[in-house]
């Protein structure tokens, strides 16, 4: 490189050299089988999920263990077995974003997403992940740390926001139902009959891009992974493998609707427990006929909410005062209102 203002200063620019490469940062992820396994009794998670991903780094001396030390010109090679290959494109995916550290350690924001992971295990459990928790609990993250999942930008021009109450009250309930907007809600195998908000659909513009990009750097992952030669080829489960990594499948945006126009149509805040839980049943005949148990995708929706929360409260500075006011209050609104 030439300056224009002196033609005999010279600098020679190696682009390489900028920024970090990615694949310091990827090849040093070689778990094998073995180590899995260990790891997957400790937690009582599975091998190749998010929440065995970020649990197993908590153990103490996992994270050390599973950093692979390449000899010179040498990279890990033997990653074969489907398990092997999804866990270590996860990890590999989660060093990439941020969540976990160049000593295989996790940061603030993978402490903060194991948190919500581990909150809401239970209901993982219970209902198969079928409201696909683990994913929406990492965009929920990822969201959050785009600046995107909170109360603000409610675009009052769109319809289908909170209308009712104070502004707090607003606030909250666009709160709860963007976040339930990441769940999946269980529906009749025909065509969807419910309340529809163009408000919650331009959010779910935002999700879509994020979740489709998140997949993209999957994929990315995956195949640099096996065109280095780390990993056996060729193999005849190319197919199942790609649809067993997370952000295959595309969530609407029903079950964040359905859980807004619940508490802000429906839902009178002086109604007892027990006249919230008689009166559930009034409300998915009105609005949700044809959904498959409505009571409890909003009990998960609640329960996702909390776990969310839960982890937001860790993240300390990483995100501003303000928007952690919201969470708590938003907390604070939903408890009075199950």
């Amino acid at each position: 490189m030439i300056f224009w203002f002196d033609e005999s200063l010279k600098k020679t620019l190696v682009h390489r050299n900028m920024q970090p490469q990615t694949n310091l940062q990827t090849d040093s992820w070689g778990v094998k089988d073995g180590q899995l396994q260990t790891q997957a009794t400790a937690t009582g998670t599975s091998p190749g999920t998010l929440s065995f991903a970020l649990l197993a780094l908590q153990s103490k001396d996992f994270p050390a263990a599973s950093i692979y030390a390449a000899p010179a010109k040498g990279h890990i090679t033997g990653i074969n077995s489907k398990t092997e290959l999804q866990s270590n494109v996860l990890w590999r995916f989660l060093h990439l974003r941020g969540y976990i550290n160049d000593q295989h350690q996790l940061t603030s924001w993978g402490k903060a997403l194991a948190t919500t992971l581990k909150a809401i295990g239970p209901s993982i459990k219970a209902y198969n992940d079928v409201h696909h928790l683990e994913e929406a609990a990492f965009l929920a993250f990822e969201l959050l740390y785009f600046d995107n999942l909170n109360s603000r930008n409610r675009h009052g021009e769109l319809i289908g926001a909170p209308l009712r109450g104070s502004e707090d009250d607003k606030s909250n309930c666009i709160l709860i139902g963007r976040t339930s907007c990441l769940l999946k809600l269980r529906h009749q195998n025909l065509g969807y009959t419910g309340p529809l908000s163009k408000n919650f659909l331009s959010f779910h513009s935002i999700i879509k891009e994020v979740r489709e990009t998140d997949r993209d750097l999957l994929e990315g992952v995956l195949a640099s992974l096996l065109l280095n030669g780390q990993g056996e080829r060729p193999r005849d489960d190319c197919d199942g493998l790609g649809r067993s990594l997370p952000f295959s499948k595309d969530i609407d945006t029903s079950l964040g609707i359905a859980v807004k126009t619940y508490l802000d149509d429906f839902l009178k805040a002086e109604w007892t427990a027990e006249e919230r839980e008689a009166n559930k049943a009034e409300y998915i005949k009105k609005y949700l006929p044809h959904s498959v148990n409505f009571a409890e995708d909003l009990d998960v929706a609640f329960k996702f909410f909390d776990a969310v929360y839960e982890g937001v409260s860790t993240l300390g500075k990483e995100i501003n005062e303000a928007d952690k006011k919201v969470w708590e209050n938003a907390h604070a609104y939903l408890a009075k209102r199950r």
